[in-house]
């Protein structure tokens, strides 16, 4: 079910009164302005800034958990060797395995080493980019809260024109009841 409202001031503001008449009413609406926020061009790039130092974020959150994954891995892999290797040694083993079991053990020591440089260092990247995004959060939060403050302005301006109005209108019918 559509409902259309249509406004017709004509009845209200009778060309007979002085001062506003129907069409004067139309002129005001037409005349409002639209509102308009006069940083909204810097708005616009600091939600666009904002939302890309995002999307950034969240890629070095993935890459720092898929470098805490693979350290983990790692790290169990090296545990489970290190505990077979004691178990070989204990039940005796010729010099050859020993020496590869020593090589391979030796050698997932070192990838788990570089897997935690990797790993601190993606923590720092993604400390960097957290701070990036909260700056570029609180720059953007403060132009809206700008924006906020200015509409808020601006209603205020068109309630005390549409007062005005209001007030002219009131005075115009009343000065015609009384015949002044």
């Amino acid at each position: 079910m559509n409902v259309k409202i249509y406004l017709d001031f004509t009845p209200l503001f009778p060309p007979c009164i002085g001062g506003i008449k129907g069409g004067d009413i139309q002129y005001f609406v037409d005349t409002v302005k639209k509102y308009q926020f006069k940083l909204e061009t810097l708005l616009k790039y600091r939600r666009l800034s904002e939302d890309k130092l995002r999307q950034e974020l969240l890629l070095k959150i993935q890459k720092l958990r898929e470098c805490e994954s693979q350290l983990s891995l790692m790290k169990s892999e090296k545990q489970r060797t290190a505990e077979e290797f004691t178990h070989v040694q204990l039940d005796g083993i010729n010099g050859a395995s020993l020496s590869l079991y020593k090589n391979y053990l030796n050698n997932l020591i070192e990838q788990v080493e570089k897997q935690e440089v990797k790993t601190m260092n993606s923590k720092k990247e993604t400390e960097e980019m957290r701070k990036e995004y909260l700056e570029a959060r609180k720059k953007l939060e403060s132009v809206e809260k700008l924006k906020e403050k200015d509409f808020q302005r601006y209603l205020k301006k068109m309630r005390v024109s549409e007062q005005k109005v209001l007030d002219e209108v009131a005075t115009n019918q009343y000065n015609a009841k009384n015949g002044n």
